[in-house]
């Protein structure tokens, strides 16, 4: 078991796929207004992220345990949730969703913090947080929504449909995470601007600390490559000498 553990830890391409899934499914969530095969697509492309961010995990059993058992209620959700979210099973898949969301974002970036170089999987797996956190509020605000009707309001005259979906609140989320502001789309409810508020805060404190860190690595890597070549030339002057005065 440690063996395999150890194996799935040394893999190529862990946020890689992860990240394009997550790229596609962003491009292709206005289909979920439109339902039907187009809708389902974007489903598809959802149920992959949950499983492309299973595979992305390594560390000990308890973690591989929390992962998957948060997993496939996600899973599920996403392949066979409807829009409208009828029914208490539909929103407690939601509720698991999210916490799925959190734990891929808190895993991640407790894994990326902790590189000691700066390689591509490092910019992978933080831009994959990045999205993660994004995801995770919208589907909260999508809760949100449907626990508290009137949660947000759009403006009729930029958007054609009244109530508000899933491809509207993702929109919003990373407008929110960003601090673009989100045109057309107001959080109307004391929850609902508290909820932005706090992704607001959390998106600036990303980008200011997981930049400073990235900075730091790079600086680390320039001085230790600069003092390894200085060490390697003092070492390749030194024989040359030796070998010059035995000589």
């Amino acid at each position: 078991m440690p063996s395999l553990r150890a194996a799935f830890k040394r893999r190529k391409g862990r946020y890689s796929y992860l990240l394009a899934f997550m790229l596609v499914q962003l491009v292709f969530s206005p289909w979920t207004e439109t339902g039907g095969a187009r809708g389902r697509i974007v489903s598809i492309l959802a149920a992959g992220a949950v499983l492309a961010a299973l595979y992305s995990i390594s560390g000990g059993r308890k973690v591989w345990i929390a992962g998957i058992a948060l997993a496939i209620p996600a899973f599920l959700h996403r392949v066979t949730a409807s829009p409208d979210l009828r029914g208490y099973i539909p929103l407690i898949g939601l509720g698991l969703s999210i916490f799925f969301d959190v734990f891929i974002t808190v895993f991640i970036l407790r894994e990326i913090l902790g590189h000691d170089d700066i390689t591509s999987q490092t910019i992978f797996g933080a831009l994959c947080a990045y999205l993660t956190c994004g995801y995770a509020f919208a589907h909260l605000y999508m809760l949100l929504v449907h626990l508290q009707p009137g949660s947000f309001v759009l403006d009729p005259h930029l958007f054609r449909h009244s109530n508000v979906t899933q491809a509207d609140l993702t929109f919003y989320s990373y407008s929110t995470l960003t601090a673009l502001g989100a045109n057309g789309i107001s959080a109307a409810a004391p929850y609902a601007r508290c909820i932005s508020m706090i992704e607001a805060i959390l998106g600036v404190m990303y980008l200011t600390v997981l930049l400073g860190r990235l900075v730091g690595l790079h600086v680390s890597q320039r001085i230790t490559t600069s003092q390894k070549v200085t060490h390697h030339l003092q070492e390749a002057s030194a024989s040359a000498e030796i070998h010059r005065k035995v000589y």
